[in-house]
């Protein structure tokens, strides 16, 4: 048994007379400009990635670079499309006075940050793995040809020893 105090609330209909998730204008106007900054954002955003591409097209590189930087730029590509459509559901606000709809646009917002942030998190650490993963052929080629010269120097201070044990071993 409830007590009558909690019961009493229990059975009264709750009838508010201010919307629940009441903004005031100064809220809204926000809103209103965060939204066309973060939808600006991702558009320079998303040209900004375009740029990039272009130049690595431009440029000699093997077909596994050009793989990889292509994954990279449709990853950041889908990001920057994210962060301009979640600048348009911020914008959205400033028109909408239904709270039902303020929390659906709400909660659509919040994982689409989710989800900007996971893309984030996935393209640092795939180029993370990447840069690990390449080689380096030039340096990679001056490593044999340093190994290859002090190789041969060993090589020839072996021979010049055992040279120098044979001419000396006879005359004692």
């Amino acid at each position: 048994m409830l007590p009558d105090a909690i019961n009493l609330l229990a059975e009264t209909p709750v009838l508010l007379e201010a919307p629940l998730l009441a903004f005031s204008q100064t809220v809204k106007n926000g809103a209103l400009l965060l939204g066309i900054g973060s939808f600006a954002a991702g558009v320079l955003s998303l040209f900004a990635h375009k740029r990039r591409i272009d130049d690595v097209f431009n440029q000699p590189h093997t077909p596994r670079e050009v793989g990889f930087e292509t994954r990279k730029y449709r990853r950041r590509a889908i990001a920057s499309s994210l962060i301009a459509s979640t600048g348009i559901m911020l914008a959205g606000i400033y028109a909408v006075d239904e709270p039902r709809t303020v929390a659906i646009f709400i909660s659509v917002i919040l994982v689409m940050l989710v989800g900007i942030t996971g893309l984030a998190f996935f393209d640092l650490f795939s180029v993370g793995l990447n840069e690990i993963a390449r080689t380096d052929d030039s340096a990679r080629d001056a490593l044999v040809e340093e190994y290859n010269r002090q190789r041969e120097k060993a090589d020839q201070m072996k021979a010049d020893q055992m040279k120098a044990e044979n001419d000396s071993g006879p005359d004692a």
